[in-house]
């Protein structure tokens, strides 16, 4: 959630190379723009799949990465969006955008059996 630069979640693939999965979430589109940018330069051996929204796939492990626009006052129920797990660091700015994270995060987590999110 609200991926910024991409750093977490490029450090996590990098370090974990068992994950299947990992969505880079924005939403502003320069912001998006950048984090597209920056995934595919540190993510060396990856295939563009897509570009509009960036799709890559690891040739090595088959990992799927993706940057996708997310808006937490949008997100509702009927979004379609899934997570075992929830990486955060840094993400929130604007305090009047905390009651939209907190309500985003219970969607996700309700949604997943067993889905965990750190924030830091």
């Amino acid at each position: 959630l609200g991926a910024g630069s991409g750093i977490s979640g490029i450090f996590a693939l990098k370090r974990w190379r068992g994950i299947k999965e990992y969505s880079f979430t924005d939403c502003h589109g320069k912001v998006l723009h950048n984090l597209g940018h920056n995934v595919e330069r540190n993510c060396v051996g990856w295939s563009v799949v897509r570009e509009e929204p960036l799709e890559m796939v690891s040739e090595d492990s088959g990992t799927v990465a993706r940057v996708m626009e997310l808006n937490w006052e949008e997100f509702d129920e009927d979004t379609k969006l899934e997570a075992d797990i929830i990486l955060g660091a840094d993400i929130v700015f604007d305090p009047r955008l905390l009651p939209s994270l907190v309500k985003t995060l219970a969607i996700l987590i309700r949604r997943g059996a067993g889905c965990e999110a750190f924030l830091v």
